[in-house]
């Protein structure tokens, strides 16, 4: 180089030296108002849109005296549309809208599968077309038990598209923020005033909107399918009155407190169809409305193609597992305990609770201990225990109690029929005959429920469940619409108020605090709906010494690498699988094979594989309501995305001296 050249090299390099950004990268972030703004120019932040719903006077404290002052009530939108063209930069997003998951065998496996979806005339124009689910609740976001219960309570709404397949639908990124206003505001304006601009945006999406996809200008429809909430938002969402004030209490159908304890098909009540809730709407007056069970037509009835009679589906997670599950258990209970002789004490029932072998699997839902007040409790149908620790709770007690119940227990009988229905109920894929199977359990439980507990009160919860089959075969299976992975985006709210401390304001500061955390999931948009696999660490292995490598060779059979790394564990998609943990493999004879995982082993480029031994299984216990299962000396090899269900599951001995080998699934699967 020529000294002319060095010359002219140094000076470039003192320029740059003397760039100030070089000696301070981050002055241009240096305020919350330069970030924000570096994040709407440069990863297009969707900032919350500030809404006044109206005014209210407040009195505020200025030293030793105080003054009344105008406060606006305000509710903080994500504008519909322009979250939806956020979501569409995301080409994982595209694939899954352009790709439909509708299964060929007749069977139901999601909303695509059920006949909403087979006979809607947008769907059948545009099978591409957004499906939308929208989900709404209250947020307490202090201590339930503390003295600012309800101060800071609020009202969240979200939504997420029926379009995304459940695996990906339940991840918490894939749910998204439609608005936020405190409760008190939405008692008082109204949650019509709340969905105002969801509704116009959703009619705008009914008409066709040109969003940016790939690069190029496309012309996309949708329209709202589902509304996902607990009883008491479902019918403040659509219209209905609240249960203690309605003659008829029932969102779809017209029964009454006195027929609903003693009809037990849907088929012998009047359903509510768009034609009645008319009718009803033209008539409402003050004692109409009692009549009717109907307060006013809701917003959402706008929507070209959405009716409340057709669109808010029960939720299982609140009709089932703290419903109907929840208070036969503890009626059962109460029986058990109160038998002459008694049939077990509490104390001997909560040491087996305590005591039981839930493994990793289950071990975060294990349940709390059980009280005789509450069990005993004429004013209260609850246990104490959520959702979670309930449904782990009715899996695992006949393990805990079968050999104390007498042969033919009308009463554990029952229970078990109970067991029967939410197998049915909450399993991913079920068909008509599965379903027509369920309607038939429901009914005979419930006859048999009125013969044993005469006395107690049949809950409207019951009588939902009778319409359950009815929408199985309209929207698929529930469990890919409910509540409970709604729910968990709850805590990541209460997660963002923990780190604020602050509640000035505070649905505007979670709103734009979610929208920040979007913003940055965004950043990953290739990966954004990706299956995510880590394993623990593990030790590297020769393929040559590594015993099952035939296994490994069925899975892979361009493998020609000379090693492999083994580990204990491995988490895809959200499920963690470890060494000792029990898989559904397949079906085999009308009923599910189980196999043990002795091994896991991953590779860089083919991921990651599972080496299952295979057990038989025998029958289905009904007395443990478990699959019995007896270890064979087959080993094959496994990958995750093959196998029958993705949950792990653990095995289990039970009978009198722990002679026999038993699963237990989470729901039918078959």
């Amino acid at each position: 180089m020529d000294c002319g050249n060095l010359e002219a090299a140094k000076e470039k390099i003192h320029l740059v030296f003397e760039d100030d950004h070089l000696f301070n990268p981050f002055k241009q972030l240096e305020t919350q108002y330069l970030q924000e703004k570096y994040y709407r120019t440069h990863f297009s932040l969707l900032e919350p849109s500030e809404r006044v719903l109206g005014n209210n006077y407040a009195r505020r404290n200025y030293g030793s005296y105080s003054k009344r002052v105008r406060k606006e009530d305000c509710v903080y939108d994500i504008d519909l549309l322009e979250s939806l063209q956020s979501l569409l930069r995301c080409q994982h997003v595209v694939d899954q809208i352009t790709h439909s998951h509708e299964r060929n065998d007749g069977c139901l496996g999601d909303f695509c599968d059920g006949s909403f979806y087979k006979s809607h005339p947008l769907f059948s124009a545009h099978p591409h077309a957004l499906q939308i689910v929208l989900y709404y609740d209250d947020l307490e976001l202090c201590n339930p038990l503390g003295s600012n219960t309800k101060k800071h309570k609020i009202g969240v709404f979200y939504y997420t598209l029926a379009n995304f397949q459940p695996s990906k639908r339940s991840a918490l990124k894939a749910i998204q923020l439609v608005a936020i206003a405190k409760s008190k505001y939405i008692d008082y304006y109204g949650i019509d005033a709340i969905l105002q601009p969801f509704v116009a945006s959703v009619q705008k999406l009914e008409r066709g909107v040109v969003f940016e996809v790939n690069g190029t200008q496309r012309t996309l429809f949708g329209t709202l399918v589902v509304v996902s909430a607990d009883n008491l938002a479902a019918h403040l969402i659509g219209g209905y009155k609240s249960l203690h004030t309605a003659f008829r209490r029932c969102r779809y159908c017209m029964a009454t407190s006195n027929n609903m304890a003693s009809k037990f098909t849907a088929d012998e009540f009047q359903q509510r169809t768009r034609h009645t809730h008319a009718l009803h709407i033209r008539d409402l007056s003050d004692y109409m409305a009692t009549t009717y069970g109907i307060e006013r037509d809701s917003i959402l009835n706008e929507c070209a193609y959405f009716h409340v009679t057709e669109g808010i589906p029960p939720d299982i997670m609140h009709d089932v597992l703290e419903g109907s599950v929840q208070y036969e258990m503890k009626l059962f209970l109460r029986h058990c305990l109160q038998s002459t002789p008694p049939l077990f004490h509490l104390q001997t029932l909560n040491g087996r609770i305590h005591s039981f072998e839930y493994g990793y699997v289950e071990i975060r839902n294990k349940p709390s201990i059980l009280t005789y007040g509450r069990i005993t409790s004429q004013d209260s149908q609850c246990l104490g225990q959520t959702a979670s620790k309930l449904w782990c709770l009715a899996r695992f007690l006949p393990l805990m109690i079968a050999d104390w119940i007498p042969e033919d227990n009308e009463y554990y009988e029952n229970f078990l029929l109970m067991l029967d229905i939410v197998d049915l109920t909450f399993a991913p894929v079920t068909s008509s005959e599965s379903i027509a199977v369920l309607r038939e359990k429901i009914k005979y439980h419930h006859e048999a429920f009125k013969r044993l507990y005469g006395n107690e009160c049949f809950t409207p919860k019951m009588h939902y469940n009778i319409h359950i089959p009815d929408w199985l075969l309209r929207v698929g299976p529930l469990s890919k619409v409910w509540c409970m992975r709604f729910e968990a985006k709850h805590q990541v709210f209460k997660s963002y108020t923990s780190a604020i401390n602050n509640f000035i304001n505070i649905p505007k500061s979670l709103s734009m605090r979610h929208q920040l955390h979007m913003c940055y999931q965004m950043l990953s948009r290739d990966k954004f709906l990706e299956d995510t696999v880590s394993v623990s660490s593990g030790t590297e292995m020769e393929v040559d010494s590594y015993s099952f490598m035939t296994c490994l060779l069925e899975l892979w059979p361009n493998f020609g690498d000379e090693t492999v790394i083994r580990s204990t564990s491995a988490t895809v998609s959200g499920s963690v699988y470890q060494l000792g943990c029990m898989v559904s493999y397949r079906i085999v004879d009308m009923v599910p094979q189980f196999g043990e995982l002795i091994d896991l082993v991953s590779h860089l480029e083919h991921g990651v594989a599972f080496v299952v031994q295979l057990y038989e299984t025998v029958c289905f216990n009904e007395l443990y309501h478990a699959f019995e299962v007896d270890a064979s000396e087959i080993i094959v090899g496994v990958l995750p995305g093959s196998l029958l269900d993705y949950h792990p599951l653990m095995k289990h001995r039970c009978g009198t001296s722990g002679e026999l080998t038993v699963v237990c699934p989470k729901y039918d699967l078959m």
